[in-house]
C-alpha cells in the first residue's frame, strides 16, 4: 500500500480537522437533512443521532446494509459507513457510493484515528473519512456537520488538462467512477478560459505540453482572485525526483506520476478537493459570508 500521496492529510486532518471552519452545536435546530448510518453498533447510532439533532441532521440507523438499500428516503442527505471493523470495505462502499451518487449526496467513512490504511481505502472510494474520536459523539457530530457543509449536494469538481487525449480520457473515467465531477481538456488555453464557468476544486495538470505548458497554466490559475483555493495536482510522466521539487516550487500543490495506481489517483484528488473546499469556506467565514 502506497500511502505517501495522502500522508500529509492524516496529520492535519480532512473532515475531522477543518481549520477556520467553526461548527457550533445548537440546542435546537430544525432538521435540514437526513443521514444514513450503516453500522452494527446500535448504541453508537442512538448517541450519535441525539448529537446530530443539534446540527439539524436526522440520523437514520441501518444495521443491515443489504436490507437498507432501496428503502432510503428520497431526501437522503448522505451516508456514514462504519468502517472500523476488519470486514471487506469494497462491497459496502461500492453499494452506498451508487446510492449517494444517485441523490448527489456525500459519503463518509467512520474510521479509527490510527487506522491509516483504512483511511486511504476510504479516500480511494471517494469517501471523506471521519475520526471516531474514541467514541466522543459530540466531536463526531461536529465533524459530520462540517463535512456536509463542505460537500453538500455538490461533488468535488476537477479539471483535467493534458494534451494527450488517451490520458485525459482515462483519468476522467477513473475519477468519475468515484463520483467526482470531471471536465477534460487537451488544450490548455481553452481550459484556462473555462475556469470561471467550471470553478474546479482541483486541476489535474500535465507538465510537458506544447505551447502553454503546465507551469504557465499554474501561474495563470494562481494569478486569479480565488486562485489560492484551487488545488493543483501535477500528473506527469518522465519527471525525475529532482524535477518533482521544482514542480511544487512553481506553486503546484502535489505531484503524482502517471504510473500511479487508479486508487492512489482518486485518493490524492479527493483529498485535495476537500482541502480546496476547506480553504474556500474559511475565506467565506473570514469575510463574514458564511
Amino acid at each position: 500500500m502506497h500511502t505517501d500521496v495522502v500522508e500529509q492529510f492524516f496529520d492535519e486532518g480532512l473532515v475531522a480537522l477543518l481549520p477556520g471552519v467553526p461548527v457550533t452545536p445548537a440546542t435546537a435546530v430544525a432538521p435540514t437533512r437526513t443521514l444514513a448510518f450503516v453500522s452494527a453498533d446500535a448504541a453508537l447510532g442512538a448517541r450519535l443521532g441525539a448529537a446530530l439533532r443539534g446540527h439539524g441532521i436526522t440520523l437514520v440507523h441501518r444495521d443491515d446494509d443489504l436490507a437498507a438499500l432501496g428503502r432510503e428516503p428520497a431526501t437522503l442527505g448522505g451516508a456514514l459507513l462504519d468502517c472500523r471493523s476488519e470486514s471487506e470495505l469494497t462491497p459496502l462502499a461500492s453499494r452506498w457510493r451508487d446510492v449517494c451518487r444517485a441523490q448527489s449526496a456525500p459519503l463518509f467513512a467512520l474510521t479509527a484515528h490510527a487506522d491509516r490504511e483504512r483511511r486511504v481505502d476510504a479516500l480511494a472510494f471517494g469517501m471523506a473519512f471521519v475520526d471516531d474520536h474514541a467514541g466522543d459523539v459530540v466531536a463526531v457530530a461536529a465533524d459530520l456537520a462540517a463535512g456536509t457543509a463542505l460537500l453538500g449536494a455538490d461533488p468535488i469538481r476537477v479539471m483535467i488538462v493534458d494534451d494527450d487525449f488517451g490520458t485525459s480520457f482515462c483519468v476522467k473515467k477513473i475519477l468519475e467512477s468515484a463520483g467526482i465531477d470531471c471536465h477534460a481538456f487537451i488544450d490548455a488555453d481553452m481550459a484556462v478560459a473555462q475556469l470561471d464557468k467550471l470553478r474546479p476544486d482541483v486541476v489535474v495538470l500535465d507538465f510537458m505540453m506544447p505551447g502553454c505548458d503546465g507551469v504557465d497554466v499554474c501561474d495563470r490559475i494562481r494569478a486569479r482572485p480565488d486562485g489560492g483555493g484551487t488545488q493543483i495536482l501535477f500528473f506527469s510522466g518522465n519527471v525525475d525526483e529532482s524535477s518533482r521539487g521544482g514542480l511544487l516550487g512553481v506553486l503546484g500543490d502535489d505531484y503524482l506520476s502517471k504510473g500511479a495506481r487508479p486508487r492512489d489517483l482518486v485518493a490524492a484528488v479527493f483529498a485535495r478537493g476537500l482541502r480546496a473546499r476547506t480553504w474556500r469556506r474559511s475565506a467565506r467565514v473570514a469575510a463574514g459570508l458564511a
